[in-house]
């Protein structure tokens, strides 16, 4: 059987986005500019925390609110570590990343779209 492109593209794509689900670590994408999570750059910092999105995004995830601590103080906080971060991303079930990530989502974000970057 021979595959056409737009098949080949599909099932790539398809791929992506199952082993992208399945990270703890996720890219976040919004006006023209992407980092992953646990990125240390000067751009999350600016995009995330000093603009107040990543608290907004916390609050009304409504994960519990220790979660919530540990997530802005581990993305947000001084002295950032990206092992620290991924640390408390993978301590998370399944089911409190993909709310926090509809958080975002929520709040003009791309999730994982790697087309975009």
């Amino acid at each position: 059987m021979r595959m056409t492109v737009l098949t080949r593209m599909t099932l790539l794509a398809s791929a992506c986005l199952l082993l992208a689900a399945c990270s703890s670590n996720f890219l976040v994408y919004k006006e023209g500019r992407h980092f992953y999570v646990t990125s240390t750059g000067q751009e999350l910092k600016s995009v995330l925390c000093d603009s107040g999105d990543l608290k907004r995004i916390l609050e009304e995830s409504k994960l519990n609110l220790p979660l919530q601590s540990k997530l802005d103080e581990s993305i947000c906080g001084t002295g950032k570590v990206r092992e620290r971060v991924l640390a408390v991303l993978e301590e998370m079930s399944r089911e409190e990343r993909s709310t926090l990530k509809m958080s975002f989502q929520a709040h003009g974000y791309d999730i994982n779209n790697v087309a975009n970057c």
